[in-house]
């Protein structure tokens, strides 16, 4: 199976063409321990079999700033109904851009909403939504950040 090593995150190949594997963060390991703060990560593959280049410059800069951005998301999510006991779940890298700072979701698992969880979608450092899990996975969304 043909794998990618990305700043130290490892990237297996699986059949239907994604780039899969577990982000292991230390801020956020710290945070929510080593068995529920690794993020699952999901790249699909670009032109040429290999992630887009947005989406693996995405998952550099996250690595370089992880404790910031989860310093963000948590104070997002507090002002927010209290979900419960959140836990985080995926990672999803877009492939949008603006400047140099990516735009990243993060879907959540939470006691208090099992059924739609928790999402967040920045821009860099910036939340720019905060709404249920499938708000993590909405690419349109950062496009329309993005052309404002």
């Amino acid at each position: 199976m043909p794998h990618l090593d990305i700043a130290g995150c490892r990237l297996d190949r699986d059949a239907t063409g994604y780039w899969t594997g577990k982000l292991r963060l230390p801020a956020w390991l710290a945070r929510f321990g080593s068995g529920a703060g690794a993020l699952y990560v999901e790249l699909p593959s670009g032109d040429d079999d290999e992630p887009a280049r947005a989406r693996i410059a995405g998952l550099r800069w996250l690595i370089a700033h992880d404790a910031a951005v989860l310093d963000r998301v948590l104070a997002a999510v507090r002002a927010r109904p209290q979900p419960g006991n959140i836990a985080p779940s995926t990672v999803i890298f877009h492939d949008v851009v603006r400047g140099r700072s990516p735009y990243l979701g993060f879907s959540f698992r939470c006691t208090r909403d099992r059924e739609h969880g928790l999402g967040v979608i920045m821009h860099g450092r910036r939340v720019v939504e905060v709404g249920g899990a499938d708000v993590a996975v909405l690419e349109w969304i950062a496009r329309r950040d993005a052309d404002r």
